[in-house]
């Protein structure tokens, strides 16, 4: 039979225990959004995997590490030290079932390969994100297709996006040689996807032949360096 002095002092105990048990989880909380760059908010711990910790813990200084490449998706690896005036008491290692959040594009509606992309911003777990996500400032100034098969609600990240090109293969297209005031357009179609102002080559419809020049502007290839004169010719000119 407990006496009251024991019951009190186990009680006193267990409440120790709790209270540094709650401060590892936010110490826990913290590393992991301070390593992923988020907010303490956006960190769950779904299992702290602590049941009693060591005697100086109560007021001991906690600091916790991780290895760079963990990802802090379901089961994560962390050490913790313990200081008591700056001097080691003692040593943990943690193994958390950590759950984190954040807001990301997905997709506002099923989408198909080739289509073009609609989006909006949701609070999603961050395992559920496969390759790096796409955030909402790309997405508004580049034009962009999926590459696959998106379910409604799925991050977009650049293993199913790809940015829509300035022009497609099978395109019809000017193609522009000279030099000086001299301007020699014929038509052509280009063999190859490509942005503004890189390299790509082109079939001369009226030659047959194959050449290698720049997407300057929509529409306009180059097959020499490009002169005023072309960039009079097309319209909305890459800037340089």
């Amino acid at each position: 039979m407990f006496s009251p002095s024991l019951a009190l002092l186990l009680c006193l105990s267990a409440h120790g225990d709790q209270e540094g048990i709650e401060r590892l989880e936010l110490a826990v909380r913290r590393h992991v959004a301070q390593r992923l760059e988020l907010d303490t908010d956006d960190v769950e711990i779904l299992h702290l995997g602590v049941a009693s910790l060591p005697p100086c813990a109560d007021s001991a200084r906690m600091v916790l590490d991780s290895h760079p490449s963990e990802r802090f998706h379901g089961h994560a690896n962390i050490s913790v030290d313990l200081y008591a005036r700056d001097e080691t008491c003692a040593s943990m290692s943690l193994r958390p079932r950590v759950r984190t959040w954040s807001e990301l594009p997905v997709a506002a509606a099923d989408l198909q390969p080739g289509q073009e992309l609609s989006w909006e911003l949701r609070r999603v777990t961050l395992d559920r994100v496969a390759g790096t996500p796409i955030q909402p400032e790309q997405l508004n100034h580049t034009r962009w297709l999926t590459r696959t098969t998106i379910a409604q609600g799925e991050p977009l990240t650049e293993l199913v996006l790809r940015a829509r090109p300035d022009g497609s293969s099978g395109d019809e297209i000017r193609v522009l040689a000279g030099a000086g005031g001299l301007l020699i357009e014929t038509p052509g179609r280009l063999m190859a996807d490509a942005f503004l102002g890189e390299k790509v080559r082109v079939a001369n419809m009226a030659t047959h032949g194959v050449h290698e020049g720049t997407l300057f502007a929509p529409g306009c290839v180059s097959t020499r360096a490009v002169t005023p004169r072309m960039k009079e010719a097309c319209p909305h000119v890459l800037s340089p």
